[in-house]
């Protein structure tokens, strides 16, 4: 697993909490990640694919979509070398990745559904859509989120992602939810006499209506095949997780959703939040968020593992390895 390599043609800076952020230097951690990576499937053959969290790029607002492609290359071979390994990468869009690009173009050059595979593949309606599901031979689902996919307040003249990789009239249906979403999170903040709500930031989005049903169809398949299914995104989906300016815009309804199949949600996991976090919900799934490799001293990547937690079986837990600075995590589920 890794999250937010965020890799930049530009000089380091500091963030706005104070941390370096080592734009160039990702491509060689990423390198380093894979070479880890690659030895474990190599020795042991246990490792099975590789999650990739989003912000795979920074996409710099003065670099424009020419250094944008040069950036997404850069991080895009060393991903190819695991998949001539015969290990699926599964990604999810980010932020930063569509602030000049298509979405169909990121999709197509990191191969993300990853078709190349023996996994069974379930698409969006759109082909255009960024959301899938990747199911395995051995009970297991994992459902790629795009969280990206509502984006633009507003009152914001910039018009959000969902422009830049839709087709014009699937784009003007995601600007009128993405406004009517926000619109609707602000009334009702307004109702119980609070501020704005802290997620209705540019740098977040939300999940579309046609994605929830796609969600639940594909948590109801698990339930009916006893499958067991880890959620991935780019944002954070439950308050608590991450800070929460950082939060998927409609966090609450993504998370509740999940709750209500908690007998086959392993957890979530997501990046975006470069200060990782957790939390878990009242009815025992696990929300991560994962350190980001760009502000990392020396490193932050990590192998995630499923590994049965009783001697019956019956209890799983949820095992990351964390490397430089990512959190080694040991998280039961199903108690």
């Amino acid at each position: 697993v890794v999250a937010d390599v965020q890799h930049g043609l530009i000089p380091n800076k500091i963030s706005h909490t104070g941390r370096v952020q080592h734009f160039r230097a990702t491509r060689w951690r990423l390198e380093q990640a894979v070479d880890e990576w690659l030895e474990v499937h190599q020795t042991t053959g246990e490792l099975h694919g590789v999650l990739n969290l989003g912000d795979s790029l920074e996409g710099d607002w003065d670099g424009g979509a020419n250094q944008a492609t040069k950036e997404l290359e850069a991080i895009a071979t060393q991903f190819d070398r695991l998949q001539d390994a015969g290990l699926p990468v599964l990604h999810v869009a980010g932020n930063h990745c569509l602030r000049h690009l298509p979405g169909t173009l990121l999709a197509e050059r990191l191969d993300f559904p990853p078709t190349r595979h023996q996994g069974v593949v379930h698409n969006g309606e759109y082909d255009d859509d960024l959301y899938y599901a990747y199911q395995t031979s051995d009970g297991f689902r994992v459902v790629a989120l795009d969280t990206c996919e509502l984006s633009g307040l507003p009152e914001c003249a910039w018009p959000g992602y969902s422009l830049t990789h839709r087709d014009p009239q699937r784009a003007d249906e995601l600007r009128e939810e993405a406004h009517a979403m926000c619109d609707r999170l602000r009334a009702e903040a307004s109702a119980r006499n609070e501020p704005d709500p802290p997620q209705l930031c540019r740098w977040n989005g939300g999940v579309s209506k046609r994605q929830m049903s796609f969600l639940r169809q594909q948590l109801q398949e698990s339930r009916k095949l006893n499958e067991k299914v880890l959620v991935m995104s780019h944002h954070p989906l439950k308050s608590g997780a991450a800070r929460e300016s950082a939060l998927c815009w409609n966090h609450h309804e993504v998370s509740a959703c999940l709750d209500e199949f908690s007998d086959v949600v392993l957890g979530s996991v997501c990046g975006h939040d470069h200060h990782g976090g957790y939390v878990q919900s009242d009815t025992g799934v696990h929300f991560v968020t994962l350190e980001a490799m760009l502000e990392a001293e020396s490193n932050a990547f990590g192998i995630m593992s499923i590994v049965p937690h009783s001697d019956d079986g019956d209890e799983l837990a949820l095992v990351i390895q964390g490397v430089g600075c990512m959190t080694n995590r040991y998280l039961t589920c199903f108690q």
